[in-house]
């Protein structure tokens, strides 16, 4: 209150003692009287100053956490970590490439594998080989149709005749040496049979009367 000495002059003492007497009164212990230049910016209310406090603790909290933050990483070779980073992605990348890629491998496969199910070759050996030139060309699969699929297999059969069965064989007669000929299905006599299976010991008998 020392300002008020120029302003309030040899009252000012009077002014001094009421506000002190006023201060000293135990009813009056919360409610204490300060007096400030408010020119000088000496005066702040409750609420601004408990804001401002507030807002410190919570600067100061946010300020040790990031420095805790900061000294995890104080050691950290920021370039290093960057150039890690980088490269686990693109291991992922390429892990997720070679998943799709043998993914679509498998899908293909299976494709051609049920595709040649509608072709009937004279061993093994000639469908392995078959599957062979066929993965080669790498026809497209669209709509689980190979485009072309059907022009080369007829091209392979016309320069491999050897390695389809003849699918006029079944439609043939069966012909059986001393006996007479006989359309596909038609029974044999017992000593046809007996006869055929001596000279074919592979066949069934039953299979034949």
């Amino acid at each position: 209150m020392e300002f008020l000495k120029e302003i309030l002059g040899e009252e000012y003492p009077k002014f001094e003692a009421a506000i002190n007497t006023y201060n000293s009164l135990p009813d009056n212990k919360d409610k204490q009287v300060k007096i400030a230049n408010l020119g000088g910016g000496g005066y702040v209310s409750i609420e601004k100053y408990n804001t401002a406090v507030t807002e410190r603790d919570n600067n100061k909290t946010l300020l040790d956490t990031a420095n805790n933050a900061l000294e995890q990483f104080k050691d950290v070779d920021v370039t290093e970590l960057q150039g890690e980073i980088t490269k686990l992605k693109k291991d992922l990348s390429s892990k997720e490439t070679e998943f799709s890629t043998k993914l679509a491998e498998i899908e293909y496969t299976s494709a051609v594998q049920e595709y040649f199910k509608g072709f009937k070759f004279t061993s093994e050996l000639a469908k392995k080989a078959a599957l062979e030139e066929f993965k080669k060309k790498e026809l497209k699969l669209e709509n689980g149709q190979f485009l072309g699929g059907d022009d080369f297999m007829k091209q392979l059969k016309e320069s491999n005749p050897t390695a389809f069965e003849d699918e006029e064989d079944e439609k043939k007669p069966v012909i059986i040496k001393g006996t007479k000929q006989r359309k596909q299905g038609e029974k044999m006599t017992l000593s046809e049979a007996m006869k055929y299976k001596n000279e074919h010991p592979e066949v069934d008998i039953t299979t034949l009367i």
